[in-house]
């Protein structure tokens, strides 16, 4: 199966709440990706929040929390804090934390997600 496909494989499934099933194939994409592409790479830090949204999903919240702060610390540094992909890691690392119960790291987290992306030079 191609690297394409798995991805592909795995948004489906993560359409289609199959996060069971989409799991095997996005943590495999992750690591392929970091593989070819090293762990700095945009495309791999990116896999690694959809990684860690799909853990969060399955309520494997440990799990998910150490992924986020290793996409987000990354994304922060390559992407830089207002990359829509950053922002977005971030506002689902909020959700999860609500979901899982913790409001109080969700509002920190939030505190730190600029309200609107600063303008370019």
């Amino acid at each position: 199966m191609t690297l394409n496909t798995m991805n592909e494989m795995s948004v489906m499934y993560y359409r289609q709440a199959r996060y069971i099933e989409g799991l095997p194939l996005v943590e495999s994409s992750w690591r392929v990706l970091r593989k070819l592409l090293g762990e700095a790479a945009p495309r791999t830090l990116i896999s690694q929040g959809n990684l860690a949204d799909t853990l969060g999903k399955l309520r494997r919240y440990g799990e998910a929390e150490h992924h986020y702060s290793s996409a987000i610390e990354g994304q922060q540094r390559v992407l830089g804090p207002d990359h829509p992909m950053t922002r977005r890691t971030i506002a689902k690392l909020v959700a999860m934390y609500e979901d899982w119960g913790q409001p109080d790291k969700a509002a920190q987290w939030l505190a730190k997600l600029p309200t609107e992306p600063s303008p370019k030079p």
